[in-house]
């Protein structure tokens, strides 16, 4: 009895230490039997099995993962002809398969699918190409002996017909098992496992701890991948390069020895960031101003004008310079007449003169008023500028001038509203307002808020100016009283704003019967059946209509307000077929698609583009710029006319300084243009004001364009809620 049991326990013990060995011989080399059945597949003949192709085939084999092999065979195929007796075409194949072991190995049989390639070469003449699918089965009666049975389906790709292959072969596996040397003392040694991991004493490197095979016999308490006796913190999972402590900031420094784990240090300052007093990113120790935040370009130090010179080095800190003047602008000389005279020296700065008259034209040619070099004397025009072949007139085409401010349309950006020309024919800025966009001056117009034409002084003609008397529909159903039979009750338009209770076509005031449908010819009422006496009539009971719109309350939506039927008893105040229930503007007519309220108009749109960029305030500060109140205004006017729309007012800056210091600027920024629309009587509840800093940039801040696009304000108006 005691020998069965010693040779069972040494069988078990066998075949568990030849599973471990498996994946310790990478390599193999085979040979199996092959027989192709064309048959089976495509006659249903299961018994011609003399009609079957016959081969061999020599494969190797390599252990790519624990599950993935890959196997490349070679082989000769002889197909018989059935009638002609022992005529043999002999046939070279080649082909490469993966064979996937998708159950755990155990430790006698291994199934796998199987799929690749392979391609066929009669004679060496012709080419067939086939991709093969199937299954197979590994019996191991030995560590680097196995019998292999396989089955696969051939699908052509290149000539030649489906068919089946069936093989059997035998492989051998190639190496040596580290595990080999130590296996017979193992199996007179097993049952010495102090531990009891399954791993005997004499290979064990922790036998009085149950560990694992990964770490021969020793644990890892913490599953970080290092084996606790080699592990620093054995209770706690970290990693390899720090003998298995944890590194929470991963700043290659163990948390243990780590002053600030939390953040990513140096081992200069113990696991510590350097300091950095002002959080410019810059550490004190590189730092030129170290309590003053500033750029890397000018290490550390702040550059208000963005000119790459810090302040503490510039003689003009708010305007942009060069390094030889100290950081003041390159002086530039000015000669706006361009005649080559500066106009510091030119006493005739905007004509063009000569040196030897201090820059103004020889006494004979010194008047020329529309500066186009022909003087007045001999100019048809003297205050346009014209050309020499018409007189000093501008050619034919180019003469027109709508608004008579001597500057052709052609050049005018204000082409029907008199300007300068110091601002391309439009008004100086700040009398540039155009309330109504009629292109006509507020100051100018005598009806600022509608459009008008110039010769009624910005009001609308006359006659566009009539407007008929408002016709009252007091039942708000959509049919004006005059036209309306039933004007207190709200009604169908088809009943003549009457209404018809129990929809049966005749109206409430013309049917007996209001509440139950019935016929015309009975007014109203149900048809009694001719074997029936006809009944009295009686009074139906009493279904209340608070409203009085002609649906009772339990299918009135809107109960206490007199409505329409289509919105279920719901009034549409301004007629703009959204009810008052859903329109978050029932005074004020517009689209469903805009919750009911008038869309904004595109030239309105337009101004609101146009402020982000024309509200400007003093280099990093929050007071305005004068040229700023006239955009302001415009949109305080807006806010007048959209009066279901609050304004949200978002500040932003460049990523020039820090970030606390920019959301501080964009916060104050957006505050003050605020401040101006209060003071412009906008009420506080429709305005929002909210700096975002650098946060959300719309152009790359590397350039000085990008800078200066992002540097803006921006003006949204959204529906009230």
């Amino acid at each position: 009895m005691k020998r069965i049991l010693l040779l069972v326990l040494v069988t078990y013990f066998y075949f568990q230490v030849s599973e471990a060995q498996m994946i310790d011989y990478k390599n193999g080399l085979g040979f199996r039997k092959t027989f192709l059945d064309y048959n089976t597949f495509q006659n249903r003949k299961f018994d011609a099995f003399r009609e079957y192709a016959n081969g061999m085939e020599l494969f190797g084999q390599r252990q790519m993962s624990k599950n993935l092999l890959l196997v490349v065979p070679i082989g000769i195929l002889a197909t018989t002809d059935s009638t002609i007796e022992n005529k043999i075409d002999p046939t070279f194949t080649l082909g490469g398969q993966a064979q996937y072991h998708f159950l755990k190995q155990s430790s006698w049989i291994s199934p796998y699918f199987v799929g690749g390639i392979n391609a066929a070469i009669p004679k060496l003449k012709d080419f067939y190409l086939s991709v093969p699918l199937g299954v197979g089965v590994n019996f191991i009666f030995h560590p680097q002996v196995s019998l292999q049975w396989q089955t696969d389906y051939r699908l052509p790709v290149v000539n030649g017909a489906s068919h089946l292959q069936h093989s059997l072969g035998i492989m051998y596996r190639l190496g040596v098992s580290k595990h080999q040397e130590v296996r017979n003392d193992t199996l007179i040694n097993m049952i010495k496992d102090a531990d009891g991991d399954g791993i005997a004493d004499d290979v064990d490197l922790c036998p009085s701890q149950a560990g694992t095979k990964e770490f021969s016999g020793c644990p890892d308490t913490d599953q970080d991948g290092v084996a606790d006796k080699d592990d620093r913190c054995p209770e706690t999972a970290g990693v390899k390069k720090l003998q298995g402590c944890p590194d929470t900031d991963s700043d290659g420094i163990a948390d243990a020895d780590d002053e600030c784990p939390n953040e990513k240090g140096t081992k200069e300052y113990k696991g510590c960031p350097p300091p950095d007093a002002d959080k410019d990113g810059i550490t004190d120790k590189d730092d030129h101003c170290p309590d003053l935040a500033g750029t890397i370009k000018t290490q550390g130090c702040p550059d208000r004008d963005n000119d790459g010179i810090a302040d503490k080095d510039d003689r003009c800190p708010d305007q942009p310079g060069i390094k030889s003047r100290g950081g003041c602008p390159e002086e530039k000389i000015v000669d706006s007449d361009g005649d080559g005279i500066a106009d510091k020296d030119d006493k005739c700065p905007d004509v063009k003169g000569v040196k030897s008259n201090q820059g103004c034209p020889e006494p004979e040619k010194m008047t020329d008023s529309d500066g186009d070099g022909i003087p007045d004397k001999d100019d048809k025009c003297p205050d346009v500028k014209g050309v020499k072949s018409n007189n000093g007139c501008p050619e034919p085409e180019k003469m027109i001038d709508r608004d008579s401010d001597g500057i052709p349309d052609k050049d005018d950006k204000c082409p029907d509203v008199k300007g300068v020309k110091s601002n391309n024919g439009c008004p100086e800025p700040e009398k540039m307002i155009d309330s109504d966009g009629d292109g006509i001056a507020d100051k100018d117009d005598n009806c600022p808020d509608v459009k008008g034409v110039k010769s009624n002084k910005g009001c609308p003609e006359p006659e566009k100016k009539v407007e008929k008397p408002a016709v009252k529909d007091s039942d708000g159903d959509g049919i004006t009283d005059d036209k309306d039979q039933c004007p207190d009750k709200a009604g169908l338009f088809e009943m003549a704003g009457c209404p018809d209770s129990d929809g049966d076509g005749v109206s409430d005031k013309d049917d007996d019967c209001p509440e139950q449908a019935g016929v015309k010819s009975n007014h109203g009422c149900p048809e009694m059946k001719k074997t029936e006496k006809k009944e009295e009539k009686k009074e139906m009971p009493m279904v209340k209509d608070s409203d009085g719109d002609g649906l009772v309350d339990d299918k009135d939506d809107c109960p206490y307000a007199a409505g329409l039927l289509r919105f279920n008893g719901c009034p549409d105040s301004d007629g703009d077929g959204v009810s008052d229930k859903v329109d978050k503007c029932p005074k004020e007519a517009g689209p469903a698609t805009n919750y009911g309220c008038p869309e904004i108009e595109k030239k309105d749109l337009e101004i609101l583009d146009y402020a982000m960029r024309a509200v400007q305030f003093d280099l990093s500060r929050s007071t305005l710029r004068e040229e700023s109140f006239a955009i302001l205004d415009k949109i305080a006017s807006l806010m007048q006319k959209y009066p279901s729309y609050n304004l949200i007012i978002s500040g932003h800056t460049d990523n020039t300084g820090s970030e606390a210091l920019n959301q501080d600027l964009s916060q104050r920024r957006a505050r003050v243009c605020m401040d101006y629309l209060l003071s412009r009587g906008v009420s506080a509840k429709r305005l929002s004001a909210t700096g975002y800093g650098s946060r959300q940039p719309i152009a790359d801040n590397k350039t000085d364009t990008g800078k200066f696009l992002n540097r803006r304000t921006e003006f949204n108006l959204v529906i009230s809620r």
